[in-house]
């Protein structure tokens, strides 16, 4: 889109958000537009403007609860504490390819990139996990080996179809880091691809999307996205105890700065064969239904490191809220930046 359109784009929604009631639906998303073209525009401060009064609007209805989420890993820590027992056979069908990690941290590249190999076969985010897990474990003891087997045939049904080729399916459903331990006992031969992206570049590709989903709730404010952020390392730290040789982690910043190293080092862990397609997930057929899907098949790059600055006075506040025992490569003192970029989506 050239920078003619992308004025007339701001030009078109500033004039009409100064005609809309302050707190409709309409306003909300002409603020998105808006800062959607500036950022394009390379105009990151006034883009800026735009998506905080936008999340501000998103957040007197959109409520997160801190104390929820926590207590809920505490519940989750009590089902799963220990390596499971499993002895059940699981050879009934392809093997799954669980990839967690943040939202917006490259989880749906991961998953292009995987697709590629011949006999692999995308699923996108499936909300099965988190489904089956309310309905089947109701109590406060730890899963069983007979539990973990239920779970599995249960998930298999709600697979959608699969090529009749398929050897391996990806779910790449990131908020799946809560349950690694149940995934793990129910799936002996699945594989966890941990995806870790620098905070702040999460939480500005947050900032700059709007999410529809209920469970995106925290991406309305700083707070609780760093907060969202502090609760998945405290999941993973956890699950790699447990499961130190059964989780691939793959930091997004080294895998668009060494595609081939990483590309193969991904295959080689899923018991993939690598192939030089991997390097290429931008000619990737299959369908990317997130909010992903300009960044994937723009290629893998380097431009979208490192672009956190442009949060502004927000950088301050996330970091603040970000636990540094849990990150602790992200410095305290960064300064803002000040300088406007252009760049592709985040």
């Amino acid at each position: 889109m050239d920078q003619g359109v992308l004025n007339g784009v701001v030009a078109s929604a500033t004039q009409a958000i100064a005609q809309k009631p302050k707190k409709s639906e309409e306003t909300v998303l002409l603020h998105l537009a808006a800062g959607t073209a500036l950022i394009r525009l390379g105009k990151s401060q006034e883009a800026m403007q735009h998506f905080d009064l936008l999340h501000a609007l998103d957040a007197k209805e959109r409520r997160y609860s801190s104390k929820r989420q926590w207590g809920e890993f505490a519940r989750i820590r009590s089902l799963f504490s220990a390596a499971p027992d499993t002895d059940f056979d699981t050879s009934v069908g392809p093997a799954p390819i669980f990839v967690v990690g943040l939202p917006r941290s490259g989880t749906t590249l991961i998953e292009q990139i995987l697709s590629m190999a011949p006999g692999v076969h995308p699923c996108g985010e499936l909300v099965t996990t988190e489904r089956l897990l309310r309905e089947l474990f109701e109590g406060d003891g730890p899963v069983d080996p007979a539990q973990a087997a239920d779970f599995a045939a249960t998930y298999r049904e709600h697979l959608p179809d699969l090529p009749a080729d398929t050897d391996k399916f990806i779910d790449k459903m990131p908020a799946n880091f809560r349950y690694v331990d149940l995934l793990l006992a129910a799936f002996p031969s699945g594989k966890i691809i941990d995806v870790q992206r620098d905070p702040r570049d999460v939480a500005l590709s947050m900032w700059t999307t709007r999410f529809s989903a209920k469970g995106m709730n925290y991406a309305s404010t700083i707070p609780a996205i760093a907060d969202q952020a502090n609760l998945y390392r405290s999941y993973m730290a956890h699950w790699k105890a447990i499961f130190p040789t059964r989780i691939l982690t793959v930091s997004y910043e080294d895998l668009v700065s060494n595609v081939e190293d990483e590309t193969q080092r991904m295959a080689a862990f899923c018991g993939i064969d690598w192939t030089s397609e991997m390097q290429n997930p931008e000619r990737n057929t299959n369908p990317v239904t997130t909010a992903s899907v300009n960044l994937v098949r723009t290629g893998i790059h380097q431009r979208s490191v490192g672009r956190w600055e442009i949060l502004g006075e927000n950088l301050d506040l996330l970091i603040s809220r970000l636990d540094p025992e849990l990150w602790p490569d992200v410095d305290p003192d960064a300064s803002m930046g000040s300088a406007d970029a252009a760049g592709p989506p985040l």
